[in-house]
């Protein structure tokens, strides 16, 4: 594999974070893996993982469930203002 520098720099994480949570929001139907997303911002598993626990406080699978659950929230709130 290639050997990437690793990311210190706290927007370059937080950019990596990002791109991760957008990655995930675009598939709230729980169908990505964690190698998915690694694969998708071009990191590793143990640098993905890291950047979580830096930037968020959380794990990887974690996170993604938090936005799977904000989404189908989010959704249901809309479905019902529509109505009304």
């Amino acid at each position: 594999g290639i050997k990437r520098a690793p990311v210190t720099d706290e927007q370059g994480m937080q950019s990596l974070v990002d791109a991760a949570e957008k990655f995930m929001r675009d598939h709230p139907d729980g169908s990505i893996r964690m190698e998915d997303v690694c694969r998708h911002i071009g990191v590793g598993r143990t640098t993905l993982k890291r950047l979580f626990r830096q930037c968020r406080e959380a794990g990887v699978m974690e996170r993604y469930q938090r936005l799977r659950l904000e989404e189908a929230a989010n959704g249901q709130g809309q479905r019902i203002r529509s109505r009304l």
